[in-house]
């Protein structure tokens, strides 16, 4: 029943491209490339004037390069029904591209936008780190403006401060966003 319903499909689609003419279909497709070879295969797409998405997490606090989200795949927005489709499938260093069932499906471009908004850098705020010894406001949990005295930073976007409660000096260490 499944190979019917595609025959009629693809029927239909050979149908409306002769109809309307040129129909262009654009939709992102997930293909499976060589290790390390994401970047090669992008440039090569650039060139056939396809686009392509390859998701990318950068950390903000480490110099170190970026890593891919998913080693070695590739989003590439393609329309099936072009000559495109098949310069794209023998391309060196795609190897398959990823089907749902056995079957063609496109990628829901809902889940694109959806990856591409959450992957985007965030605004970041630069935080003024006190010196040692010098005075600050704690807000943090239930303590709300509460005066204390930074000893010092800490690893983890932490620090080290001195609060005086209970009658006398505690060590605390809380996020360095908490200090105003």
């Amino acid at each position: 029943m499944a190979k019917v319903s595609q025959w009629w499909q693809s029927l239909w689609m050979a149908c409306t491209r002769k109809i309307v003419g040129t129909l262009i279909m654009l939709e992102w497709f997930l293909f499976k490339v060589n290790a390390r070879s994401e970047y090669r295969i992008t440039a090569l797409c650039r060139q056939l004037d396809l686009r392509t998405f390859l998701p990318v997490v950068t950390k903000a606090q480490s110099a170190s390069a970026p890593t891919l989200l998913f080693p070695g795949y590739l989003f590439i927005r393609v329309d099936p029904y072009s000559p495109r489709w098949r310069q794209v499938q023998h391309l060196d260093g795609v190897q398959a591209l990823v089907r749902t069932a056995g079957e063609i499906r496109p990628v829901e471009l809902s889940l694109i936008l959806s990856l591409k908004r959450r992957l985007k850098p965030k605004a970041t705020k630069v935080l003024q780190i006190p010196e040692p010894g010098q005075s600050i406001q704690l807000n943090y949990f239930g303590f709300e403006q509460i005066d204390a005295i930074f000893e010092e930073p800490c690893a983890n976007e932490r620090c080290r401060i001195l609060i005086n409660i209970l009658g006398g000096e505690r060590s605390l260490t809380v996020p360095i966003q908490a200090v105003v």
